[in-house]
């Protein structure tokens, strides 16, 4: 069986202070998944080959009510709250 490839693209966006994500996904561009098969028999040798159809379009809206503190945290790079006490 021959290897295969596929194209897949994408793009996503964060609006409003990241309250809002918007994304958008393309799988599979070109149409190029294919299946194929061989059969060594000697009897009755024979050669598969069929095209799938695995192109789809992806859409996606999040939509970030509150926020909690970890992302906050994170998204700043920030440390936790923790100190260590000196002695």
């Amino acid at each position: 069986m021959d290897p295969y490839f596929t194209i897949d693209c994408g793009i996503s966006t964060d609006l409003f202070d990241r309250s809002l994500s918007l994304f958008l996904n393309a799988n599979d561009i070109f149409g190029t998944v294919r299946t194929g098969g061989e059969s060594v028999n000697p009897y009755n040798p024979s050669t598969s080959e069929s095209t799938v159809t695995s192109q789809y379009v992806s859409l996606g809206i999040t939509w970030r009510i509150g926020r909690a503190e970890m992302e906050s945290q994170q998204s700043h790079g920030k440390k936790s709250g923790t100190k260590k006490s000196k002695k």
